[in-house]
């Protein structure tokens, strides 16, 4: 047997049995797994043995007139589903939610969660929201198994550089434990059953000429702006353009202008934010009166429209200037 102890009843002169009275005939009592430990997809066997007790509490034999065995599994849990809507995530600094419906709940011997068994939700750079707090880790929400699934809010506070910089996420996985009654975690052994997939401004073409007269002014359209999951990037999304300045290890001569947005100034730089539209925009560049070479400088910005130094440019056009 795997061990385990009986609860409830008189002690007996061996310490492995407890003593109960019979009342019309039957005894009750209860079985606890007490420190045993099951890992994984492996199961235990705890073996219940009834034998004659003794009036004195002592047992009179050892040999068994009734045998129940109990299969013991991990609190290891699964699902066979997971459902999130909407499939990403599009961070831009701003709040954003996607809805998870997690179903097809199942523990570690491959059979579906009753209802009202609880279990733990938690993920690594976001928040999961609704049901109720943990008791034991606060970095996962309680929530109460019915028709063998539950759904939660995932809640994203990524900012860009979180996606584009040395981090580099790119999803945010879901994991999923067994809990109690008392809202806190059994065992140690969440399982991972999916992923939030995470995305950014990544790419875009500039459509411009390759040059123009110093102070002349010309239109350019910055388009196909691609997330860093091949989407067309969603209608709203900011974008920040300069003239000339600091993109990764490159440098451009500074002194155009870029108008047809909203101004944006900070000691990273002057930038001119925009909104995408259909998956592009257009506006004005103003070649500047002293340098031979300008460019037109692209970066992703966050939703309330602003950007940094560190984020890397999308796009560049280089723009020769003539005297």
């Amino acid at each position: 047997s795997a061990g385990g102890s009986i609860i409830g009843g008189e002690n007996s002169n061996y310490s492995g049995f407890k003593v109960f009275t019979v009342q019309n005939g039957k005894v009750e009592g209860e079985y606890s797994t007490g420190s045993i430990v099951v890992s994984g997809q492996q199961t235990k066997t705890a073996r219940l043995q009834a034998v004659v007790a003794m009036p004195n509490n002592h047992i009179g034999s050892f040999s068994s007139f009734a045998v129940k065995e109990i299969t013991l599994v991990s609190p290891l849990v699964g699902a066979n589903t997971v459902t999130i809507e909407p499939d990403y995530i599009f961070v831009d600094g701003g709040n954003h939610t996607a809805a998870i419906r997690i179903s097809n709940i199942r523990n570690a011997a491959n059979n579906p969660l009753p209802d009202g068994q609880r279990v733990g939700i938690s993920v690594s750079h976001g928040q999961i929201r609704g049901g109720e707090q943990c008791a034991s880790d606060s970095s996962y929400r309680i929530f109460t198994v019915q028709n063998g699934s539950v759904t939660a809010t995932y809640f994203e506070d990524l900012d860009i550089m979180d996606i584009l910089g040395l981090a580099q996420i790119s999803s945010d996985p879901i994991l999923l434990s067994m809990a109690d009654e008392n809202n806190s975690l059994i065992g140690n052994q969440p399982s991972i059953i999916g992923e939030i997939p995470l995305t950014t401004t990544y790419t875009a073409e500039i459509e411009a000429a390759n040059s123009t007269t110093a102070g002349e002014t010309i239109s350019f359209i910055v388009k196909n702006i691609m997330d860093t999951r091949g989407n067309t990037v969603p209608d709203g999304t900011k974008i920040a353009v300069s003239a000339g300045g600091l993109c990764g290890r490159m440098g451009y001569p500074e002194g155009g202008i870029i108008t047809g947005g909203t101004e944006y100034h900070s000691g990273d730089g002057n930038f001119t934010i925009f909104t995408v539209q259909g998956g592009s925009f257009s506006g004005n560049f103003t070649a500047p009166q002293e340098s031979d070479l300008s460019a037109i400088l692209v970066k992703p910005a966050r939703s309330d429209g602003t950007t940094d130094l560190f984020l890397p440019c999308i796009a560049i056009k280089e723009i020769e200037i003539r005297h």
